[in-house]
């Protein structure tokens, strides 16, 4: 996990919600992680969201302009041996 502070890149594979964020919105995961989106890259439906992560408590889920992130999984296959 990423310490407070540092930028990262959230890969949007696809958006559910009525209304795409915007740059000063958050994303809140499951498991409490809190990001300020700084910049939002979309084509359509696809892109990435710019953000920085804050603590845990910087945000309610319940405060306006909060968006739930949901992980998607990875496509990948393990190996076979």
């Amino acid at each position: 996990m990423k310490p407070v502070g540092s930028r990262v890149t959230m890969t949007v594979s696809w958006w559910g919600g009525h209304a795409l964020p915007t740059e000063g919105d958050f994303l809140r995961t499951s498991t409490g992680r809190c990001y300020r989106i700084d910049e939002v890259r979309m084509k359509g439906e696809r892109g990435a969201l710019i953000c920085t992560v804050l603590e845990r408590d910087a945000v309610a889920a319940s405060d306006p302009g909060v968006f739930l992130w949901a992980w998607a999984p990875r496509r990948r296959v393990a190996p076979r041996r």
